[in-house]
């Protein structure tokens, strides 16, 4: 095991180090073993000073459950120096026996965020017996906004102990499981392309069709039907990419054959919905919902003509914080109240989307609170 002492010593590396651990193992397809994983964890531990967490190796779980912004998280940064949380699954049966065979055990704060049950319970009785949201989070050793949202935390669907604290749908365990399913095999998943491209007049799976819907109140298909579908990350996983995945099915690999108008209204909807003209880092690949950007720039010339056409300015937010808080203040200072997510759903020109509202303040609450509303 690592002691705390020892993780904290060897915290502050020198570039040539860095350098060397980040050579150690690079993360490319196919790669990974049993054995770097756990160096790979270990490399983590040294770094950060603690052992890692399932969800630092899976931002998208991060994400789905509100923390966070938009900025990249370290495992972004250094990608794919790092494994996913789901290569991990792939040779360990749960994250402590990874941790437990790397000699790491697990964080403190790990612990303590297994006892959220307890916690929110604690928020209530103590609200119950006249205490200040102040006071409560001095009680229990949270801000009084996160106590606040204590008081509002509802139990998870999918569990008898979890609750759920924010706008989420799961508790941080059902993400986190949901987000690292079983183990899928490449016959499997096969047969389950080739299921439901008869159930769709013959087209083949995207890669958004499997997974959740980024809108909560019009969930997709794959999550009415789980568990009866993998993820998308199944597919890249096992057989190395989705385009690998459709032709050992039997499809040719999705291209849409984009025109010029297309090109420019993905670029508007993209906008949109990140509150930003797209950068061309962000669309060098493509999961079939816009062109890549190389599609782009034989159309346009470069990506920033593209973006330009489309009536964006590529280095302009469409709406910084500042404009989101201003918008919220505006509909509560004319409806007499805040906005909900469900009326902020889609975009107009009065203010962003709710996507564009979570990924500027990390969660609809906290974009609230800016706004004292």
């Amino acid at each position: 095991m690592y002691p705390t002492s020892e993780l904290h010593h060897n915290t502050r590396l020198d570039f040539g180090e860095k350098h060397r651990l980040h050579d150690r193992h690079t993360g490319a397809r196919g790669t990974w073993n049993a054995q770097s994983v756990l160096e790979a964890l270990r490399d983590w531990a040294r770094e950060t000073g603690a052992p890692p967490r399932s969800i630092d190796f899976c931002p998208s779980t991060q994400r789905s459950l509100g923390r966070g912004g938009p900025e990249k998280t370290l495992w972004e940064r250094e990608h794919p120096r790092w494994p996913s949380s789901t290569t991990v699954y792939r040779f360990y049966d749960s994250w402590p026996e990874a941790l437990a065979q790397a000699g790491l055990s697990a964080a403190a704060p790990v612990a303590a965020r297994r006892d959220l049950p307890a916690r929110v319970a604690a928020a209530r009785r103590l609200a119950h017996a006249g205490l200040t949201m102040e006071q409560i989070g001095e009680e229990i050793g949270v801000s009084a906004q996160t106590a606040s949202r204590y008081l509002r935390a509802h139990p998870c669907p999918g569990c008898e102990a979890g609750v759920i604290v924010g706008d989420g749908d799961r508790c941080t365990r059902c993400a986190v499981r949901a987000a690292n399913p079983r183990r899928w095999t490449k016959a499997e998943l096969v047969a389950l392309v080739k299921e439901w491209a008869a159930e769709h007049d013959g087209q083949p799976p995207r890669t958004q069709d499997w997974m959740p819907s980024a809108d909560p109140d019009r969930p997709s298909r794959w999550t009415l039907e789980l568990p009866r579908w993998p993820p998308a990350s199944a597919g890249r996983i096992v057989f190395g990419s989705w385009a690998n995945l459709l032709l050992a099915a039997g499809f040719p690999i999705y291209n849409a054959s984009w025109t010029r108008e297309q090109v420019l209204d993905a670029l508007r909807a993209w906008a949109q919905e990140h509150g930003k003209a797209p950068p061309k880092q962000a669309w060098d690949t493509t999961d079939g919902s816009h062109p890549s950007s190389a599609t782009v720039r034989r159309m346009f010339g470069s990506f920033t003509e593209a973006v330009r056409q489309a009536g964006l300015d590529p280095g302009r937010e469409l709406w910084t914080p500042e404009r989101i808080t201003a918008a919220i203040v505006a509909f509560t200072e004319q409806h007499g109240r805040p906005p909900t997510p469900a009326e902020w759903h889609e975009s107009s020109p009065d203010h962003p989307c709710r996507s564009t509202v979570r990924n500027r303040f990390g969660s609809w609450a906290a974009a609230l609170a800016s706004a004292n509303a």
